[in-house]
């Protein structure tokens, strides 16, 4: 089998992968969390955008976070405890000004 016939191979099996996983984080698109930060209670949403994103980190960016983790991301936010709050460093073009950081009570994670 050549080199570029395994490449595409493992390529698509990498992509069905990731297919499963956002699928099965779904449900999350319908979920809301309200948490409690420095300056008073903010609403967090998922969106695909996010979730991929999210899936990205399992990919060795974010240690801790596990693509069996995904699916329950909401309960692992909502059981978080509120670190600190940071503005933008640079302008974006979705309409994100502040981040939130949140470190998860069973793993050396912040959400």
């Amino acid at each position: 089998m050549s080199k570029e016939l395994q490449k595409e191979e493992k390529k698509s099996a990498a992509a069905e992968l990731k297919e499963t996983y956002l699928q099965q984080m779904k449900p999350l698109l319908s979920k809301t969390v309200t948490k409690t930060t420095d300056e008073g209670e903010i609403v967090v949403k998922f969106s695909r955008k996010g979730n991929k994103h999210l899936y990205s980190d399992t990919l060795g960016r974010a240690k801790g976070l596990k693509k069996d983790d995904l699916n329950e991301l909401d309960k692992a936010l909502r059981e978080s405890d509120f670190v600190k709050s940071s503005p933008i460093t640079k302008a974006r073009k979705d309409d994100i000004t502040k981040f939130y950081y949140f470190k998860d009570k069973n793993k050396a994670l912040y959400l």
